[in-house]
């Protein structure tokens, strides 16, 4: 059986689509959600993006209601469990969600992690994020052997999901089978009130602020294409950079709202700016008017230019990229059909 974490989000639920596009069988596939409503929303993503023959498929799997971090019911679920996608997390920098984030990208993984091995499951395959990378170097480009410090000013993303890694790597040094998946901002459908996502949505709604920094952008279904043959092939205890092109934020920003039709950003997004809002925001916190979203460690992040290398995932995996253009259009031609 092959399970999934996380099936009812941006990654979860297109890689249950590319499962059905090789063949895998829907009585094979464990999907674990949390909410009915996010179910049926996975549900009708692929209905619309693939088809009715896929959203039919879906809906035959293993469907298991409960939470990663709630031990027991992960013990119910890894009985017949060969293969594991860790899809599972939360994406945020919340000061408020610390604990949650902690709870969910670390202990939930390590959960997962010690079942695998208890099982002997045959490989398992982790979703990360380039948030758990480290800093290269000036003018060189970021890799696989970059690891993050926890020290210092570091998000608290990007310090659970490099606690998630050490679970993993943990697991490997214990005889488990794994592989890591690092992908840069995911460009997908379907989920536009959420993580990259929402970059869409503010776009749509001529969302003024652009952000003048350069990251790496990828598309969603290359990203399950890399995780299906890494999973499948005999590499293990690797981890893969999934970036297509390093693009300027704002150039992607600009893009979208051409596409959408949409008035063009033209606020530059400035340092004072975040501090400012995160000071009010604080002020407000402490009058408990507000909870915090937002902390000074994501200030050098939201305004870091980093630059990826994904050379290892082309010529190891052979992962032939999406230009992040056609990857913008097509979502962009989902959204306005959808919305």
């Amino acid at each position: 059986m092959i399970l999934i974490t996380g099936t009812t989000g941006l990654v979860g639920t297109h890689l249950l689509a590319h499962l059905f596009l090789k063949d895998e069988n829907a009585k094979h596939i464990i999907g674990v959600y949390r909410s009915e409503d996010k179910k049926n929303f996975t549900l009708k993503v692929i209905f619309e993006v693939y088809g009715v023959q896929l959203a039919k498929q879906a809906e035959q799997i293993h469907w298991e209601k409960g939470d990663i971090c709630d031990l027991p019911f992960l013990e119910g679920v890894f009985s017949d469990v060969n293969e594991v996608y860790h899809c599972a997390g939360i994406i945020s920098n919340a000061p408020s969600r610390e604990k949650e984030l902690r709870k969910v990208n670390i202990e939930g993984t390590a959960h997962l992690i010690n079942l695998s091995i208890a099982n002997n499951i045959d490989k398992f395959c982790h979703l990360s994020s380039i948030a758990s990378l480290g800093e290269a170097p000036r003018n060189e480009l970021i890799n696989e052997e970059h690891y993050r410090e926890e020290q210092g000013k570091t998000s608290l993303y990007s310090i659970s999901k490099y606690g998630g890694e050490m679970e993993v790597w943990r697991g490997t040094q214990e005889g488990l089978k794994a592989v890591i998946i690092n992908p840069g901002v995911i460009i997908g459908e379907g989920f536009y009130t959420s993580g990259s996502g929402e970059l869409i949505d503010k776009a749509n709604k001529g969302f003024p602020i652009y952000v003048d920094k350069i990251t790496g952008f990828v598309d969603v279904k290359d990203v399950v294409s890399a995780m299906y043959i890494a999973l499948n092939s005999t590499i293990t205890n690797e981890r893969f950079i999934l970036v297509a092109e390093n693009r300027r934020l704002k150039d992607i920003q600009v893009e979208l709202a051409e596409k959408l039709g949409k008035k063009k950003p033209y606020i530059s997004l400035q340092k004072w700016m975040l501090v400012l809002l995160i000071s009010v925001e604080y002020i407000l916190s402490l009058f408990k008017l507000t909870s915090r979203k937002l902390s000074y460690t994501v200030v050098n992040d939201a305004l870091k230019n980093s630059f990826y290398d994904s050379e290892k995932s082309v010529t190891q995996l052979k992962i032939k990229y999406t230009s992040v253009t056609k990857s913008l259009d097509r979502v962009a031609k989902h959204y306005l059909s959808n919305k």
